[in-house]
């Protein structure tokens, strides 16, 4: 009992703390055009290829501000597509959200899996290999927003990032397993 209530008091002290340093952007009323853009990123170093959905302000290349990213990772059978709707919100406030489709935890390893033996299907999916794999796909992901700020991302389709993304502000999100991930 004691350790849960330490627990609880360090959750709620990190809250705290962590209101009073975070620096929130202004709510801005108006929301702007918003564009897409799909693709896969090769993770050479892990011999893995990161499919991905990027939702951005259409107008982030002439924009004086720089823009805060968000990396939101879907749920167990999720895909990068499933919570566009988020994306296309966020973007039309101003942020760039990224949303990385986790191979081996997505939709298709469910179906692949469904398949196979239809009620077994979670026996048949290492979750916590693929929880690891999943948490690993986000610094790389950070990487590539880092690149895309930086411009040295090679494809002609990532200058509109070069210099505009607010790489000190990169929060992250998720649902169920993705909510592990973040």
């Amino acid at each position: 009992m004691k350790r849960t209530l330490w627990i609880a008091l360090i959750v709620l002290l990190a809250g705290i703390v962590g209101d009073v340093h975070a620096q929130s952007y202004a709510e801005k009323k108006e929301t702007r055009p918003v564009a897409r853009m799909i693709g896969t990123w090769k993770d050479t170093g892990r011999n893995r290829d990161i499919p991905f959905l990027i939702c951005y302000p259409k107008d982030l290349a002439t924009s004086k501000e720089l823009a805060p990213v968000i990396i939101f990772s879907h749920g167990l059978g999720g895909t990068r597509t499933a919570y566009e709707a988020y994306g296309t919100h966020w973007a039309a406030h101003g942020y760039v959200v990224i949303f990385p489709q986790h191979q081996g935890s997505d939709y298709t390893a469910v179906a692949t899996a469904a398949q196979s033996k239809r009620n077994e299907i979670l026996k048949l999916i290492d979750v916590f290999r693929a929880a690891l794999t999943r948490v690993a796909d986000i610094p790389f992901v950070i990487d590539q927003v880092e690149a895309m700020h930086a411009g040295t991302l090679q494809a002609k389709q990532y200058e509109i990032f070069k210099g505009k993304l607010d790489t000190r502000k990169i929060g992250m999100s998720g649902h169920s397993l993705g909510a592990i991930t973040t």
